[in-house]
């Protein structure tokens, strides 16, 4: 059912095997037991669900190949079983895994990152805002476009929001939405610059005081679909 084809790694080699552990639905049951045993009752208790449902869960994970029964502890009455996942890391290949799957992968950890960064960004723009007079600027812009920003109340009379959003007064807080048409080589380029930028940040050995951490989130994919030209919110 399970390939090892490295050290506590298992390549999976059944589509059966691959949906369970990449459908968020059913590898939650999996997680708890990577790297370590729990009994069906435990199982039960760390994902919130009955003993009959854990146990059910647990004979299928059995019959895929993902877990084994580690021991038994005697007691009186019935002994209790213990069981592992029979590897530390799984590797699920694209073409034994549900389109709809991998979907649903992508948009859970995509929705766990946004709800983190979201907040962060509210309430550091909030923070600014309350102290600097900021509030929300409705407007057309040449191009036709029809823009809502956040800005501080003198930018009103036609100031520059980028100006006033990088002076050293304002707060590190940074969101933008960008569609740049690109040729291939010009991508690869703007991906290596992204990467490169935290990889600069991130590399900063000496202790430094003040220290908060911050979210950075960087997005780049080609456009599906044929619209075309430049714009920037």
């Amino acid at each position: 059912m399970a390939d090892q084809s490295c050290s506590r790694t298992f390549a999976l080699t059944t589509r059966e095997a691959s949906t369970f552990v990449t459908m968020p639905t059913s590898s939650r049951f999996l997680i708890p037991l990577l790297g370590r045993e729990l009994a069906v009752s435990e199982l039960a208790n760390q994902v919130s669900v009955s003993i009959g449902a854990a146990a059910y869960r647990i004979r299928q994970m059995v019959q895929l190949g993902l877990v084994e029964q580690t021991r038994l502890q005697h007691r009186a009455g019935r002994p209790v079983a213990f069981y592992r996942a029979v590897a530390d890391r799984f590797f699920a290949p694209l073409d034994l895994t549900p389109v709809d799957s991998l979907r649903d992968l992508f948009r859970q950890g995509l929705a766990d990152i946004s709800a983190d960064v979201e907040a962060s960004l509210e309430e550091g723009w909030l923070s600014v805002g309350r102290s600097q007079q900021w509030g929300t600027l409705l407007y057309r812009r040449p191009s036709g476009s029809v823009n809502r920003d956040f800005v501080p109340r003198s930018l009103t009379d036609g100031d520059s929001f980028w100006t006033q959003a990088l002076s050293e007064q304002a707060p590190a807080v940074w969101t933008q939405h960008a569609t740049l048409e690109l040729p291939s080589d010009l991508a690869k380029q703007l991906q290596h610059e992204l990467a490169s930028i935290v990889t600069r940040y991130a590399r900063q050995a000496e202790p430094l005081p003040n220290k908060r951490t911050h979210h950075i989130q960087l997005t780049l994919a080609p456009m599906i679909g044929t619209r075309s030209g430049s714009s920037s919110d």
